[in-house]
């Protein structure tokens, strides 16, 4: 089943608040990630899908430096809300925005230094992310 924009938003709002009791499941996957990122190194990073901030506080307390600068998006109003509380204290340095679902993204060419976008079951189907 293909989700469309409206279906997957809407999930993802309804879904929202227990997203985190999934962590089970990511957190092999972004220790994975974390561990060939380089992220210490990082000047910018943005996040496609950024959910609840669970990824972001971690960077941004753990592996960015303190001068480095992230951005992430989702189309979830509810995880956005829940990603904003969680990186607060990090609000000089890091912000999360709601996207409009479509593919082009709220930064120019070549801003950022690292991309992270994690696939979520049944959202954007049939589209395909690179990241170079």
């Amino acid at each position: 089943m293909v989700l469309t924009h409206s279906q997957a938003q809407a999930f993802y709002d309804r879904f929202g608040k227990r997203q985190d009791s999934q962590a089970f499941f990511e957190d092999a996957a972004l220790d994975e990630l974390i561990s060939h990122g380089a992220f210490e190194r990082a000047e910018s990073v943005f996040e496609l899908g950024c959910g609840t901030g669970r990824f972001a506080a971690r960077l941004l307390t753990k592996h960015l430096s303190p001068n480095a600068s992230y951005l992430g998006i989702d189309l979830s109003r509810t995880m956005i809300d829940i990603a904003e509380r969680r990186i607060a204290a990090n609000a000089q340095r890091a912000r999360v925005i709601q996207s409009d679902g479509s593919l082009r993204f709220p930064i120019p060419d070549q801003s950022v230094d690292r991309v992270a976008a994690r696939p979520k079951e049944n959202s954007h189907a049939g589209s395909t992310f690179t990241a170079t």
